[in-house]
């Protein structure tokens, strides 16, 4: 955050936007400068700043800025690339984008969110420090699919995917390609730290929420740690749905700590609506288990040691974590109310993603025909078709890869007994079906509705 620092000293208000990542031999910069006047001696400072950098960090990366912001008179932008100069006027800010779309290889950069009253050039996915005061946004969509006349406003997300790790939350990633829907696409992880979190459940006894004054009082005693929350989300429209995703608010702790993030979360949004994401527990214990690998020794080790180490868990009547999906979601259901809890099946994003998602978006109440998914043989996972061509990060979802149960049997089957039970409270719990019987299984043994992985667990007897 140290380099963001400098450059708030440096231009003050002024918006700075990270445009790409290049490797500069210390030959080309590209610059963009308003010439207003209010802004040349700043930026002539920040473009100095880099000659400098480039020259003593010769074939290092840098990261190239522009200086583009509202302005009640269109702003002239000068764009110096290898020593050759061009002028362009407001009007032709777009003609700079689509030059930058051309030149730019889509690796390096997320995409391009349009405003008449501010253009951001998007940062390169991963870098947490990109949010500094709005500057930059995240996005996982590589294109341009917005364009809005609204002014980008900062304000506390409509909607967060508070799990299961491991079970394609990444995926949510393709809500950022839905032209209703802005989404952080990196984890901020804000409801995961204990100080915000105990000292906005704090705020809330000490302020009666049923008083208007009082609520008031209570905004005003967060406002540090609202202030602090929305610095990690990226602008949006006032109409847009924001989104966040951090699955870490669902895992680790107890269910008084989920209990209090959730308490928490419902005082910054009281209308937030929140997302879970369920799959098949032995696929995702394999998922885990094939991180531990490097430090476990061989696959066949760490399956036993794991196998071993769930067993004893079971037998001490310790929760099955990765089946234990009812109980660790009840204290969020229990804050915000089932109608605003959702549980999408990891497994069918996968087997039927249309159906899957079309469920997902009729609950966050956006057009739903703006998505279309289709399979990609290459990869084995869906890809985005409309509105764009996109697909995930080639590394996820590797493990996914392997019939689990198929190679490794003699362990797999030992899991299922283990996870069976909690299974059972999850089909209870989210209403999956009204009870466990032969109308029940002959829905699950549908392999294309949602969650059909649960008919191996539920009617083996039935």
């Amino acid at each position: 955050m140290a380099e963001n620092d400098e450059n708030e000293n440096l231009l003050g208000n002024k918006k700075v936007t990270i445009i790409k990542k290049l490797n500069l031999e210390g030959k080309d910069i590209i610059s963009l400068r308003n010439l207003t006047g209010a802004t040349r001696k700043p930026a002539l400072i920040l473009l100095v700043l880099f000659i400098v950098i480039s020259l003593i960090q010769v074939n290092r990366d840098l990261f190239i800025r522009e200086n583009i912001f509202a302005s009640s008179a269109q702003p002239l932008i000068e764009v110096t690339y290898g020593g050759v100069k061009q002028n362009l006027s407001g009007e032709s800010l777009e003609s700079l984008k689509q030059y930058i779309l051309m030149n730019v290889a889509p690796e390096d950069f997320a995409g391009v969110k349009s405003n008449l009253e501010v253009t951001d050039v998007l940062r390169e996915k991963g870098r947490d420090a990109a949010y500094f005061n709005g500057s930059v946004l995240d996005h996982a969509c590589p294109m341009t699919i917005r364009s809005s006349t609204k002014k980008l406003v900062r304000k506390p997300p409509d909607v967060i995917g508070i799990g299961f790790a491991k079970c394609g939350t990444g995926s949510l990633d393709f809500l950022d390609c839905h032209p209703s829907i802005t989404f952080r696409t990196s984890e901020p992880k804000f409801f995961a730290e204990k100080t915000a979190v105990q000292f906005i459940n704090d705020a809330l006894e000490k302020f009666d929420m049923d008083k208007e004054s009082q609520k008031r009082g209570f905004r005003i005693e967060i406002k540090k740690y609202v202030d602090e929350y929305l610095e990690r989300m990226p602008l949006a429209t006032s109409d847009e749905i924001l989104i966040e995703k951090s699955p870490q608010y669902s895992g680790g702790g107890s269910n008084e700590v989920r209990l209090e993030r959730a308490k928490a979360m419902k005082a910054i949004n009281p209308n937030i609506k929140l997302i879970g994401i369920a799959c098949d527990p032995v696929k995702r214990a394999y998922s885990q288990l094939n991180m531990k690998v490097v430090f476990w020794g061989t696959i066949e080790e760490a399956f036993e040691r794991f196998t071993d180490k769930q067993q004893s868990n079971f037998d001490a009547g310790l929760p099955m974590g990765f089946a234990d999906y009812a109980n660790q979601i009840k204290p969020f259901v229990d804050i915000v109310g089932a109608e605003n809890f959702h549980l999408v099946d990891g497994e069918n994003l996968v087997q039927n993603p249309n159906y899957e998602w079309g469920k997902l978006l009729d609950f966050l109440e956006v057009e739903k025909d703006h998505f279309k998914f289709y399979k990609d043989e290459e990869k084995g996972f869906p890809c985005l078709d409309k509105p764009i061509k996109h697909c995930l990060n080639t590394a996820k979802g590797t493990s996914r890869k392997t019939d689990v149960r198929k190679e490794y049997a003699n362990f797999t089957n030992i899991w299922d007994g283990l996870y069976k039970p909690t299974v059972l409270e999850m089909i209870n719990f989210f209403k999956i079906c009204d009870k466990i019987d032969e109308i029940c299984c002959e829905k699950l043994s549908d392999e294309n509705s949602s969650f059909s992985w649960i008919h191996r667990y539920a009617c083996t007897d039935i």
